[in-house]
């Protein structure tokens, strides 16, 4: 659920909140959940350099259980609790080394709606090794689109996101009644064992959201990705490799940002249950 794009790294990255189902069977169950770790040459949140000096790792955790699969306008319904966290080797913005930069704690609910999901999530981020930093909250609603049945292996998977800040310090980038606005797509293909995805993403905000008074375009992203199957799956679960390569372009007056583009690689390992 954040980028760092995340648009790619994900991310944020935060494990993405949505209906979950067992890769390795193909069943669909009640209760769900993934966890892994991501190395990060930097972290940049929502078009916020954060951090660009040393590796940062990003452990994260989700869980998801499904709540009602049916008929109706609303024909799912499933609650999530997501964990991530930044641990980096040297922080460009807290000025100290070898630090707990951050830990989000990330409750949300998904509503299906025929091929539409709209996922309702709050952000709650701590920062243990920073305490002139106020603990920060967002609320992010993304609805997505699944137009695979009409576009096949051409599908663009389309986003739109929406996320407002509503409390924290404007050290952490992101100031309290800004807004935050993201549209996507990811087109993937498999290539063997390969999928290879390319996530692209446009962002604007409210002037208040940097703390930078400039209103409109923040950044664009675009992302090449690539996740291989594991050749094993156990009883915890069903395990993939990742690894991906993000650049940014980014609107310096309005983000703040030292430099106009950058460009993030990360890699990682996860498992899904």
């Amino acid at each position: 659920m954040k980028s760092t794009l995340t648009a790619s790294i994900a991310a944020l990255s935060l494990p993405a909140l949505g209906f979950a189902a067992d890769q390795a069977s193909g069943e669909s169950k009640s209760f769900t959940g993934n966890l892994g770790i991501n190395a990060a040459t930097a972290y940049i949140n929502r078009g916020v350099v954060q951090n660009r000096h040393g590796l940062n790792y990003q452990p994260y955790a989700s869980l998801s259980l499904k709540a009602h699969e049916g008929d109706g306008l609303i024909d799912k319904v499933a609650f999530h609790l997501g964990f991530w966290s930044n641990v980096t080797e040297a922080n460009s913005r807290m000025g100290n080394n070898k630090i707990w930069s951050e830990f989000d704690v990330i409750p949300g609910v998904s509503l299906g709606m025929g091929k539409f999901t709209l996922t309702e999530s709050l952000q709650l981020s701590y920062f243990p090794s920073n305490p002139l930093l106020r603990d920060f909250c967002g609320l992010q609603s993304r609805l997505s689109y699944d137009d695979s049945d009409i576009l096949g292996a051409l599908a663009l998977r389309p986003t739109l996101t929406h996320f407002a800040s509503l409390s924290g310090t404007p050290g952490f980038g992101m100031g309290a009644g800004g807004h935050y606005w993201h549209l996507g797509v990811s087109p993937s293909v498999g290539v063997g064992p390969v999928t290879l995805s390319l996530p692209l993403g446009w962002a604007v905000t409210s002037g208040n959201f940097y703390n930078t008074n400039q209103n409109g375009f923040a950044y664009t992203s675009a992302g090449l990705d690539a996740r291989v199957n594991l050749p094993f799956a156990t009883e915890a679960g069903h395990w993939t490799a990742n690894a991906s390569l993000t650049y940014y372009n980014f609107n310096t007056e309005k983000t703040g940002n030292p430099s106009n583009a950058d460009v993030v690689g990360s890699i990682g390992v996860g498992v899904a249950f």
